[in-house]
């Protein structure tokens, strides 16, 4: 585990990450989840300066697709690309990181304002709705969204839902 970074970047470099991220996870059991979890963040940053790139993000929701048990869709392949992705996309998975463990929607939280900066506190307008190109969820989008998601339509318990919010209220950056 400690030369991970070394060899995921070696290989994302050389055999491309989504390409390598893919082979990854279909070899990987239910038991090797944190080796493939832990290779996938380090892929995440190969793209052009830091970002994951679009194909990145396709692997990581194909990774998850091909991971879900039963009905459910495991929320913490898609936290590494979070702060690339399409505020759309990270709005439509809200109520998958929501129905996560406490721990899983805190990181999920962290990673969506990742790379935000002086835009960390404020609600971005979308400047051209017909061609979006915001990335991530500032933290007031991330409270704005929460208390627009249709907990009930998303199958979510009303407790969970409010222990959502209430977290990233207590959230402390």
């Amino acid at each position: 585990r400690q030369q991970m970074s070394k060899l995921a970047r070696a290989v994302g470099t050389k055999h491309g990450a989504a390409e390598m991220a893919v082979k990854v996870a279909d070899m990987a059991s239910s038991d090797e989840t944190p080796l493939l979890l832990s290779m996938l963040d380090n892929l995440a940053p190969l793209g052009d300066k830091g970002v994951p790139p679009q194909n990145f993000i396709d692997a990581c929701f194909a990774i998850q697709e091909k991971k879900k048990e039963g009905d459910t869709k495991d929320a913490r392949f898609l936290i590494p690309v979070l702060s690339a992705m399409s505020r759309g996309d990270v709005v439509a998975k809200l109520p998958e990181f929501v129905d996560a463990d406490d721990s899983i929607f805190m990181a999920a939280l962290v990673k969506m304002g990742e790379r935000l900066g002086r835009q960390a506190l404020l609600f971005r307008e979308e400047p051209d709705p017909e061609n979006p190109t915001l990335k991530g969820l500032t933290g007031c989008e991330q409270l704005v969204y929460l208390h627009k998601l249709d907990f009930q339509a998303a199958g979510l318990p009303q407790k969970r839902y409010l222990d959502a919010i209430r977290l990233c209220l207590d959230k402390e950056d």
